[in-house]
């Protein structure tokens, strides 16, 4: 997952954290609910810019169908 903090970054500073598919969504809402700006890569293909407006897919903020329900099932 690479991020930044828009109001303290640009574009071309990202930050990366390490993801298994399991947490993937809960880290990417984590970011997106605070505005933070998320490219998805994988670990061998680096990111130079995290352009504003960039969020997760399959996070629940750009995708709900894809959330886990509370029984623990996908839809």
């Amino acid at each position: 997952m690479n991020w930044r903090n828009p109001r303290i970054h640009g574009a071309d500073r990202v930050k990366v954290w390490l993801a298994c598919d399991e947490h993937r969504a809960t880290l990417g809402d984590y970011l997106a609910t605070r505005g933070f700006p998320v490219v998805i890569s994988p670990l061998d293909s680096p990111v130079d810019v995290v352009p504003d407006g960039a969020v997760p897919a399959g996070s629940a903020v750009t995708d709900a169908a894809s959330a886990p329900r509370p029984d623990g099932a996908r839809s």
